[in-house]
């Protein structure tokens, strides 16, 4: 998984994620890194979501 920056205040491209599949710790970790650097993130190349899948990423960073 790599961020590559939009602006040089906010906001980073995530390449190499793929949401649909469930994270591990590793990839939640990246994640919120990149999002504590970047504030905002962008994820391109995604496979439409289920409702589930998006409830089971989101649920990666805390309680819904």
């Amino acid at each position: 998984m790599r961020f590559e920056k939009i602006t040089s205040r906010l906001g980073a491209r995530v390449r190499g994620a793929d949401l649909s599949r469930p994270l591990d710790a590793a990839g939640a970790a990246a994640i919120r890194a990149g999002l504590d650097e970047h504030a905002v993130l962008f994820f391109f190349d995604q496979p439409r979501l289920s409702a589930e899948e998006q409830v089971r990423f989101a649920r990666a960073f805390g309680e819904i």
